[in-house]
């Protein structure tokens, strides 16, 4: 199975906004909304027989760091690997950064513990919401990084541990687990 847990991003007309000035553009290709996500690990292949464990480790991680539900919001855009490469073109996130990041701490730390380890590179919250297949649009993807007002604000309740199929129409992406943040009213 391959896995990975994330914060999901919903769909919504500010959600299209955000893609709509990369939807028309050569060699670019838009993620589908109820795909858009934050992804807090990448955990790879694991076997059926971990996913308890790993369940059980979202658990541990959410109550170590005790975040309750809270307001993310989208605004401008950000690539990877680099401004001169383009392969992802993503919503930079502007409320609910240090939220996220916890998450990202604590998770890998648990994950950790059960012999799943981090990537190399340091968490950059975001949410990808495009691919570049090649350079054509380059200028215009360039161009935009700097010239964005749209946004997108949502409720963050919950953490979901994902199972990623590849197809060829592109990924499925099939819920294994959700873990609901509770707020501390809520008893």
């Amino acid at each position: 199975m391959r896995l990975f847990i994330s914060v999901n991003i919903e769909p919504s007309s500010e959600l299209d906004a955000l893609q709509a000035p990369f939807a028309d553009l050569a060699g670019i290709r838009l993620i589908p909304p109820e795909q858009v996500h934050v992804t807090l690990q990448f955990l790879d292949e694991q076997p059926a027989e971990r996913l308890s464990a790993i369940t059980d480790g979202i658990d541990v991680a959410i109550e170590s760091v005790r975040i309750e539900p809270f307001t993310l919001s989208l605004a401008g855009y950000g690539v990877f690997p680099d401004r001169e490469y383009i392969t992802v073109i993503w919503a930079a996130i502007e409320q609910g950064a240090t939220a996220l990041s916890r998450l990202n701490e604590a998770i890998e730390s648990e994950m950790s513990a059960l012999g799943i380890e981090p990537e190399d590179r340091a968490f950059v919250p975001h949410a990808t919401i495009a691919r570049m297949d090649h350079a054509a649009s380059k200028p215009t993807v360039q161009s935009l990084l700097e010239n964005t007002t749209e946004t997108h604000t949502q409720r963050v309740t919950a953490v979901e541990l994902l199972e990623s199929t590849r197809t060829g129409a592109g990924p499925r992406y099939d819920r294994r687990y959700v873990r609901r943040l509770k707020s501390a009213t809520a008893g």
